[in-house]
């Protein structure tokens, strides 16, 4: 009998193991097939509406579309405007590689800077990684895995600007 329920622990235990191992190797493989694949991607999706396709695409994909990643919290993703100013979707083929909302702060300047200091977030990645509109801050977030992508915004700009015309 107690053979038994020694053998349901250590399986039980075994099994939540693996589940970390699994899902933890589930965000890797799909951040490297990100950044593998992100030269590929030849349809931009805004919203739901193909607004770019093939060659004309690319100015608009970021080169680096991680440098490194922060997770947002639901108490912290409160403190962005509830709806995403755009859901952008990156495809090859068809086939979607990643999507991504584009976030726009909710309060003030200085709630910002409280929030940057809080993360121990310098001034140079905020400025290099993040950028402005309207005047307020906004950050590139992947909402399948609920993490801040902290990379060149460049291209993403240059997209939220065609947008705006």
């Amino acid at each position: 009998m107690n053979w038994k329920l020694i053998g349901n622990i250590i399986g039980f235990l075994l099994v939540i193991i693996l589940g970390v191992f699994i899902f933890g190797d589930s965000f890797q493989k799909q951040l490297t097939n990100v950044m593998n694949d992100i030269g590929q991607v030849d349809e931009i999706v805004v919203d739901g509406t193909t607004v770019f396709e093939g060659e004309q695409a690319k100015p608009y994909v970021e080169k680096n579309p991680v440098s490194f990643i922060m997770e947002l919290s639901k108490k912290e993703r409160k403190q962005f405007v509830n709806a995403p100013l755009y859901e952008i979707e990156y495809r090859i083929d068809g086939k979607k590689l990643y999507n991504v909302h584009i976030l726009q702060w909710g309060g003030d300047e200085e709630e910002w800077q409280q929030w940057i200091a809080q993360h121990h977030l310098d001034d140079t990645i905020v400025s290099t990684y993040s950028f402005r509109k309207d005047g307020r801050p906004v950050v590139i977030y992947w909402p399948k895995n609920r993490y801040i992508l902290w990379a060149d915004t460049e291209a993403t700009e240059r997209l939220l600007e065609q947008l705006d015309e």
